[in-house]
C-alpha cells in the first residue's frame, strides 16, 4: 500500500472526492482503485471515515462575526435642551466591543461601557449638577453600559442594534441605528434616543421637560480595528 493510504496527512495527487454532505452514508467517492479499503492493518477506511467526519463537522460549524475592538478617533456625544438652549455633551474614555458582520448579523454583538465622572459639556456648572445626585450620581453608578446581540439590515450599510442600555441602576430597551463603513479599519456610525425619565435621571424639579425635555440625542462615531 502507498505512503497516502499510511499517513493521513498525504492525499494521492491523482485522488478525486466528491461527498455528498447530506448524507453520511452517501458518501460517494471516485479515486484511484484501492483508495479507501483497509490494508492489512485497517488504515485504508480508517483515514475515509475520519476525512468524512471532519468535513461534516466544519460544515455544521457555526459562521463566526469578526471581533473588533474602539480605535483612536471614536466619540460618543449627547445633546439637549435647557430652557429652549440647546447643550452638547461627550462621555470621554468609553469603551466599545464589537462582534459584527453584515452577513452573520445572528452572530454579531455590541457591549459599550461608558464612564459617567468625566461626563462633560464644557460648562462647569452644567457638569457638576449632571454628575451630582440629581442626573447620573456618578459616585454611586460609575458608568453606564449598553449591550446587544439583536441585529437588523435596514438596507445598503444601514443597520439597527436592538439593546438594553443599563443607566443610573435601571435598565431599559434602546434601539441604535447605524451605518457600516468597511475597511482596514471599519466606522460604526450611530445615533439613538434616550428618554431620561426612564432612567430616573433629572428627577424632582428637573423632572419638567419644559425645562430640559425628556428627549436626549445620542450620536456615536466608533473606529474599530481587529481585535487581538
Amino acid at each position: 500500500m502507498s505512503e497516502a493510504y499510511l499517513n493521513p496527512s498525504v492525499v494521492p495527487a491523482k485522488a478525486g472526492i466528491q461527498f455528498d454532505l447530506a448524507s453520511p452514508e452517501s458518501v460517494k467517492t471516485k479515486m484511484d482503485p484501492g483508495f479507501g479499503r483497509d490494508d492489512e492493518h485497517g488504515h485504508g477506511q480508517r483515514y475515509f471515515k475520519k476525512l468524512c467526519a471532519l468535513l461534516l463537522l466544519s460544515a455544521s460549524l457555526p459562521a463566526l462575526a469578526a471581533d473588533y475592538t474602539q480605535a483612536a478617533g471614536s466619540s460618543l456625544t449627547f445633546a439637549g435642551k435647557y430652557q429652549g438652549e440647546v447643550f452638547t455633551g461627550r462621555f470621554p474614555g468609553f469603551s466599545t466591543k464589537l462582534s459584527f458582520d453584515p452577513k452573520q448579523l445572528a452572530a454579531s454583538k455590541l457591549d459599550v461601557t461608558i464612564p459617567l465622572a468625566t461626563a462633560t459639556t464644557g460648562n462647569s456648572d452644567y457638569d457638576g449638577e449632571m454628575r451630582g445626585a440629581a442626573f447620573f450620581n456618578s459616585a454611586k453608578f460609575a458608568q453606564a453600559r449598553y449591550t446587544s446581540t439583536t441585529f437588523r439590515s435596514l438596507g445598503g450599510n444601514q443597520y439597527a442594534a436592538d439593546g438594553a442600555l443599563s443607566l443610573h441602576g435601571v435598565s431599559k430597551p434602546v434601539t441604535l441605528t447605524f451605518t457600516w463603513t468597511p475597511g482596514a479599519k471599519p466606522v460604526l456610525a450611530g445615533k439613538a434616543t434616550v428618554k431620561r425619565l426612564d432612567f430616573g435621571v433629572g428627577g424632582g424639579e428637573w423632572a419638567d421637560t419644559d425645562t430640559i425635555p425628556n428627549e436626549i440625542a445620542v450620536s456615536t462615531k466608533v473606529v474599530l480595528q481587529p481585535a487581538k
